[in-house]
């Protein structure tokens, strides 16, 4: 919630109609002083009015360091345009014009403090509130300090709690009791009748226990290392405990990515879903904890981990499978979708089905694969060639596997020189450059024909395969999550945008902040409706 420094009964009188000694007078006054609001052309608040969706996201964006400069459309035209860019949206019923809910005001501050600030950093950041390592608020490090749990979810959710939730949070979204599901690991405040519920398990085969079975902290299992987080997760690892190296288990995590739970013996199947990244032989413990070599799979699953499991079948890299345990048994198998949906993103549906939040999302190309939110495909073509794997219950997206749709899975950077040779045969071309600030060197034969410049770099078998140039126009505007070119074209900035200053031959990783007042020119890898976006800003 928004920092109060107000005081409740304040004998204050910020407006005619706001009366001193009321409950509110003084966080009316607190939100004046702070600018948040200014009252009516007449002078009054109007506090009995109900509040529509647009003067809350006036007061909310204000709060969060918005102003004039970002409102150049006018109200409320600017205020719904940064609603949508900055997903205040999300999980909100309201709609222009109408008062809010109560609900609709909670979601509201909640969408908030995730949300990015003028400042650029997180809101709740910015108020104090530790975030995680994507920048997202961390209601774990919250829930974990002020709520009761971990329980896990095996009937009803009364039972589970002790009472009926008014409000549920399901994997840190607003939802409801209906969307729980057995094997959730729930979090409750009883005070407030709320719910704080984590879908998200790892299974596999027990590699390994950290730092030891003795004391362990953490567990590695099929690849993924997580975190205890209970006494009684800590306890099944430890030598009095039931579960050892080459066990096959589900883990539930909980607050903060926290291995709470741990599942054996057929009480619950677990299965993940992905593309397979590499069929190798690497070293795998045994049931005694001894390394041994072995052929492994590795998988990226919709989910968005990389699990890497026991295999000895015929599957390859770029295969689609599910892996599943019950029990003692983990199979791996080629999976195909249900359905192969086609068309263009439009208001969160593919070809009429619907494509959300709860949707899991991956796009992958060779040994790389990134996991991608539903927003992420607004207005992206998506041709039926390019689904690998689609699964749908009803008519909603439940898995979406993409082959190389957005690019995300590549390197971005610069080429700061190239030196070629009038020989190819003798020597290879030579190119430096720079991911992300951190420099390299590569030669090669062939293959390569970028200049001095942004460039996209693509793998291949876990090598760079090819260093292409980016198309860039000069900035227009830049906005915190749009630049518009200098033809009028709007273009969204990527989730890892670099930012550089060039002077000369020599370039200088830089942020927006340094190229204030320097002339912008903004490189993209495709057009929008290719999921291309903004990846390189240079400053001249």
């Amino acid at each position: 919630a928004l920092k109060t420094t107000g005081q409740a009964g304040a004998y204050i009188s910020p407006y005619p109609d706001v009366r001193a000694g009321t409950w509110y007078a003084g966080y009316v006054t607190a939100a004046r002083d702070a600018g948040w609001v200014t009252g009516y052309l007449d002078g009054t608040f109007r506090p009995d009015n109900q509040v529509t969706l647009e003067e809350a996201l006036n007061i909310a964006l204000k709060a969060m360091g918005y102003g004039a400069a970002d409102f150049a459309y006018g109200f409320p035209a600017s205020q719904l345009a940064l609603y949508r860019s900055l997903e205040l949206d999300d999980g909100m019923t309201a709609v222009q014009g109408q008062p809010l809910t109560r609900r609709d005001c909670a979601i509201l501050l909640y969408n908030c403090l995730g949300a990015k600030a003028k400042s650029g950093m997180v809101y709740a950041q910015q108020l104090g509130y530790a975030v995680d390592a994507q920048g997202k608020i961390n209601y774990g490090s919250l829930i974990l300090t002020q709520a009761q749990g971990p329980v896990m979810l095996a009937t009803t959710v009364e039972d589970a709690v002790g009472f009926a939730p008014r409000l549920v949070y399901r994997d840190r979204r607003a939802s409801d009791v209906g969307s729980l599901r057995q094997a959730d690991v729930l979090y409750y405040i009883k005070d407030v009748a709320t719910v704080w519920a984590y879908s998200d398990k790892v299974s596999g085969v027990v590699q390994a226990i950290s730092p030891s079975t003795v004391a362990p902290s953490a567990v590695t299992v099929s690849g993924v290392t997580v975190p205890l987080g209970s006494s009684g997760a800590i306890f099944a690892f430890s030598d009095p405990g039931t579960v050892k190296v080459g066990d096959k288990v589900t883990v539930l995590l909980g607050a903060g990515g926290q291995g709470v739970f741990v599942l054996t013996g057929g009480t619950l199947e677990e299965s993940v879903t992905g593309v397979v990244l590499s069929v190798a032989t690497g070293a795998q413990a045994d049931a005694r904890g001894n390394l041994i070599q072995s052929k492994q799979l590795t998988l990226f699953g919709a989910d968005g981990l990389t699990h890497v499991y026991p295999y000895s079948g015929s599957l390859k890299a770029g295969d689609i499978a599910a892996a599943a345990v019950r029990g003692d048994e983990l199979t791996v198998k080629k999976v195909k979708g249900s359905v192969t949906p086609s068309g263009t993103v439009e208001n969160g549906l593919l070809d009429g089905y619907t494509l959300d939040e709860d949707s899991r999302i991956v796009d992958f190309l060779s040994a790389r694969a990134v996991r991608l939110t539903a927003r992420r495909l607004e207005k992206v073509d998506i041709a039926s060639s390019d689904v690998a794997y689609c699964s749908v219950t009803g008519s909603h997206i439940d898995t979406l596997i993409l082959k190389n749709v957005t690019g995300d899975m590549n390197d971005f950077g610069v080429v700061t020189s190239v030196s070629r040779s009038e020989n190819l045969l003798a020597a290879p071309s030579t190119y430096v450059y720079m991911i992300g600030g951190v420099p390299g060197v590569l030669s090669a034969q062939s293959g390569f024909s970028a200049k001095v410049g942004p460039a996209v770099f693509e793998y291949k078998d876990g090598a760079v395969k090819t260093i292409k140039e980016l198309d860039g126009k000069r900035v227009q505007l830049l906005g915190q999550l749009t630049v518009t070119l200098s033809d009028g074209t709007v273009m969204d900035l990527g989730g890892s945008v670099q930012f550089y200053r060039r002077s000369g031959d020599d370039w200088y990783l830089s942020s927006r902040a340094e190229l204030a007042g320097l002339t912008l020119t903004a490189y993209y890898d495709d057009t929008a409706a290719n999921g291309g976006e903004i990846r390189v800003i240079v400053g001249e």
